[in-house]
């Protein structure tokens, strides 16, 4: 993840507000914390469910099983 990739997670987590122009303040709380994981680990999963998918034998004799696990990677992001 790129310092600027990073940033932006933050501000999408309302952790860093900008002020002013180019000026930011760093606003954390708990639950702006745990936004900026959840995000962060959103980010991941789709990362790696998508080298699933473009696994050059997605579609082999597996019967579809990098497609399989690309759909159970993603599905973790809506257990509670």
């Amino acid at each position: 993840m790129t310092p600027t990739e990073l940033i932006d997670l933050l501000v999408e987590a309302q952790m860093l507000v900008e002020e002013s122009a180019g000026v930011f303040g760093w606003k954390p709380t708990m639950k702006k914390i745990e936004a900026f994981a959840n995000i962060v680990a959103a980010k991941e999963r789709e990362a790696c469910a998508k080298v699933c998918e473009e696994h050059p034998d997605g579609l082999n004799m597996l019967g579809g099983a990098y497609i399989a696990c690309a759909k159970a990677i993603r599905a973790r992001g809506e257990q509670t």
